[in-house]
């Protein structure tokens, strides 16, 4: 079951961080192609691209999208296809399947997650805070850290006085402190698109890196959108754990409905 739960928790964070994209990498009209960064951009017009991108996703208000999850970690490897629906400021739903068969359901509110897991006929009911703890992440709006993610912005935000700008591996990179944890944003060159987040807590080397690749044109959203998410965490607590996820068939701004509730014979974990 920890697997499980953990699984969820990965999910959610990687859906949330499916920008817009699909087969291939694309080009920006605003921005042009994208292409090895070669020159130190300041963190000022760094942030200022970021924040442009941040303008842009104003005009989303929701998404659902179906996608394909590989997990591995604690000595276990899961494949499963999923649905996922997320409305502004509200809810992020989500169902896996397995052979056609739905095997869990998972709703997280503004401030609570709940998972139905049908296999076993049970349920889960916690505060964000549990995912917080999970994932090792500063103290914060975690479901804003998961609309941040899912439209393919930084998902904790960083100031500019404590941070630095380089070129790593032909992508700008910010490298910012954020007290007990460092933080790390990957910036395509020409794009400007956010190609990747790393989070260090300081004390126990607690690590989340985000990896976003495939973007591509979503109708009825401005910029672009990535399709592909892996995540890889590394912790005492959990151990290592990675996740890949596919994203498809995604739409915007469709006033999706959704329906969550639990069986009065499910017994509570």
């Amino acid at each position: 079951m920890k697997h499980t739960v953990y699984l969820v928790a990965t999910v959610l964070w990687l859906a949330t961080t499916a920008a817009y994209q699909k087969g291939c990498s694309g080009k920006s009209a605003a921005d042009g192609p994208p292409r090895p960064a070669t020159e130190v951009r300041s963190v000022d017009f760094l942030q200022k691209k970021l924040q442009n991108r941040q303008n842009e996703m104003q005009e989303v208000q929701s998404i659902t999208a179906r996608a394909k999850v590989f997990s591995e970690g604690d000595g276990m490897a899961i494949s499963a296809s999923a649905n996922i629906i997320w409305i502004r400021d509200s809810i992020i739903w989500m169902n896996a399947k397995k052979f056609g068969l739905e095997a869990l359901r998972v709703l997280v509110t503004k401030d609570s997650v709940f998972v139905l897991n049908r296999l076993e006929k049970s349920y889960q009911a916690d505060g964000l805070e549990t995912l917080r703890r999970q994932f090792a992440l500063p103290e914060g709006d975690v479901f804003q850290l998961l609309q941040n993610t899912l439209l393919g912005l930084p998902a904790i935000p960083f100031k500019s006085g404590d941070t630095k700008s380089d070129i790593n591996q032909e992508l700008h990179r910010l490298v910012t402190n954020m007290g007990v944890f460092s933080g790390e944003y990957r910036i395509e060159e020409g794009s400007f698109l956010l190609k990747g987040e790393t989070f260090v807590k300081k004390a126990d080397n607690t690590t989340v890196r985000l990896d976003f690749d495939r973007h591509q044109k979503v109708p009825q959203m401005t910029g672009m959108f990535s399709l592909h998410r892996r995540v890889n965490a590394v912790s005492p607590e959990q151990g290592r754990m990675g996740v890949d996820i596919e994203m498809d068939d995604v739409q915007v701004n469709t006033k999706p409905s959704y329906k969550f509730e639990i069986p009065d014979h499910y017994s509570k974990n």
